[in-house]
């Protein structure tokens, strides 16, 4: 006769933070207006009491607008869990502190110049239809950094980047 195993008396810390990433996605995702989870990964577990976890999760949220989906800036939420009987979300998501970094480099498009808004729109290409109307571009010191977007198959728009140095060749990211 088989012998039934023993519940584990604390719940694994991939358990409980996979609860809270469920739990992101599903708060996060409304129909009016259209948003969308992408992905909500549990970056941390932090144990506040016996039974009482905090999860930092990063949420990437994909929004409706006359161009399709667009990726809003990722957020870091901390979810609440009780694990004194199950796994349970005590609260809502309330913002994270955390050290992660969400900043972006600011885009102006007003000093693109034509031939590398027309290069970017040839490399795009490769990844679906490019709007060479939404090009925002950043100068460095090595060349540019190209954001546009790019609708695939499914008719969704996609902001999508594409470096190039100063006479429009590809490049990897500095860094």
């Amino acid at each position: 006769m088989p012998v039934p195993a023993e519940p584990r008396a604390r719940p694994e810390a991939v358990e409980v933070g996979s609860v809270a990433a469920w739990y992101a996605a599903d708060y996060f995702t409304s129909t009016e207006p259209p948003t969308y989870v992408e992905r909500a990964v549990p970056v941390s577990v932090e144990r506040l009491g016996p039974e009482l976890h905090a999860v930092v999760v990063l949420v990437q949220v994909l929004a409706r607008d006359e161009l399709g989906y667009r990726r809003l800036e990722p957020k870091a939420v901390e979810v609440v869990v009780d694990t004194s009987d199950g796994i349970r979300v005590v609260d809502r998501p309330q913002p994270a502190d955390t050290r992660i970094s969400f900043d972006t480099v600011e885009l102006d498009s007003t000093d693109l110049p034509q031939e590398l808004v027309d290069r970017a729109v040839e490399l795009a290409t490769a990844a679906g239809s490019p709007l060479a109307e939404t090009a925002k571009g950043a100068e460095f010191e090595g060349g540019w950094r190209i954001e546009i977007d790019v609708v695939d198959e499914a008719g969704i728009a996609w902001p999508m980047v594409v470096w190039l140095d100063h006479g429009g060749d590809p490049i990897n990211p500095p860094g």
